[in-house]
């Protein structure tokens, strides 16, 4: 009778467990591997393939996230994070804030994420219109200067790239000096390009458009322009300013350029 009553109360959890396993696959025992870091406490963190499928968790108190499976809204994807690939990581509350994650398996790690809202604490690098040649139909952009200072940092970056601001977008066209245009200094030589400004969008943007990474950026200059465009880089002229054919949308804005050969001063990297 013992006997019995232990082996019934044994297969009553045995049921339990594999009940468990049925009813919550991939949480505990089915996933093996999840992207984990760091986020506001309580948020909702999600990561996105390049589908647009997302898998969400909710971080605990302290900030501390693990995604490993489709248990929490607003999911699109279903069951366990795929093993492998590239995903976007967010706090739904602050998406601007994420980052392109490459998904690796390495002995069941991955590479910590944080998404903190307001983790986009970086500095990117801003120009604005200098002047405008009516006769040429050119205008020359920079850093500007006031109050005996350089109104931009090209070595850490001057506006936060969470702020939004026009691109300026570039065409090289290799175009001669048009003949009233004073190309002597060398702060403000000619580029022998056009230029152009986008919407006001957020240096740091991860969707519609994805600034991601400098060539992301130089995509969505050339989809708004056409072939041959991209950002507009610090050097175009010899450095500080350069001439070009072209205009900018709003001339009181500032707008956001790249610099090739400062990674602490541009909100897009390689």
């Amino acid at each position: 009778m013992v006997a019995y009553r232990f082996l019934a109360r044994l297969g009553k959890l045995i049921g339990l467990v594999v009940a468990f396993v049925v009813i919550t696959p991939g949480i505990a025992l089915a996933c093996p591997i999840g992207i984990n870091g760091t986020a506001n406490p309580n948020a909702t963190v999600c990561a996105k393939d390049g589908s647009g499928k997302t898998w969400c968790a909710k971080a605990d108190g302290s900030g501390n996230f693990n995604i490993i499976a489709a248990v929490v809204p607003p999911s699109t994807g279903t069951g366990c994070l795929p093993p492998s690939g590239t995903f976007l990581v967010f706090d739904i509350a602050c998406p601007d804030c994420g980052k392109n994650q490459d998904h690796f398996v390495v002995k069941g790690q991955n590479l910590p994420v944080d998404v903190k809202c307001g983790c986009g604490s970086g500095k990117g690098l801003t120009w604005r219109l200098n002047s405008t040649n009516t006769t040429t139909g050119t205008i020359d952009v920079g850093c500007g200067h006031s109050s005996n200072a350089n109104e931009c940092n090209p070595h850490t970056g001057d506006a936060m790239c969470a702020t939004k601001l026009p691109i300026l977008c570039f065409k090289p066209a290799q175009l001669p000096v048009p003949a009233n245009v004073n190309n002597s200094d060398q702060y403000h030589k000619w580029s022998g390009g056009i230029v152009a400004t986008t919407p006001t969008v957020a240096g740091n943007s991860t969707s519609n458009p994805d600034l991601t990474t400098i060539t992301k950026a130089d995509s969505h200059c050339a989809q708004l322009f056409g072939p041959g465009w991209r950002v507009a880089e610090f050097h175009d002229g010899w450095g500080w300013y350069f001439q070009a054919y072209g205009g900018v949308g709003d001339p009181t804005k500032r707008f956001w350029i790249h610099i090739n050969d400062q990674p602490n001063a541009t909100c897009w990297q390689p």
